[in-house]
């Protein structure tokens, strides 16, 4: 059995309006949750605050995350990401609603942003259940 951890939280973003409070204690609290109560270790985990947390950084995060994922049910795997959230306009026409879901780096860019589909690029190998 395998165990990653990606953790994400930013409270620093390029455009400085989209400042939050909250989001890197947030990365503090999972990462020590998770060593304490499900065994993580340093080697384990990987964490990407404020300027870190980029599109790039993310992407490549979650690549990471999921590479050599058994898919067995034998493996953990664990995202989480504190920091602004938004949507767009769908860009292929698979959302009922003509919407995107958007998780919101660092960088985010609102003609590149980082839509669900990215995310489902990563884990469309976890089966159901």
């Amino acid at each position: 059995m395998s165990k990653r951890a990606l953790i994400v939280g930013i409270n620093e973003f390029v455009e400085a309006r989209l400042r939050l409070r909250g989001c890197v204690n947030d990365t503090i609290a999972i990462e020590n949750l998770i060593k304490t109560y499900y065994g993580f270790v340093d080697d384990d985990i990987r964490i990407l605050r404020d300027k870190d947390a980029t599109k790039v950084k993310i992407d490549e995060g979650l690549s990471w995350l999921m590479s050599d994922y058994a898919g067995d049910g034998s493996d953990v795997r664990l995202f989480t990401f504190s920091s602004h959230g938004t949507r767009v306009e769908d860009q292929n026409g698979d959302e009922w609603e003509c919407q995107d879901e958007v998780i919101v780096p660092h960088n985010h860019k609102w003609d590149d942003p980082f839509r669900d589909d990215d995310l489902h690029n990563h884990f469309k190998h976890v089966p159901e259940n």
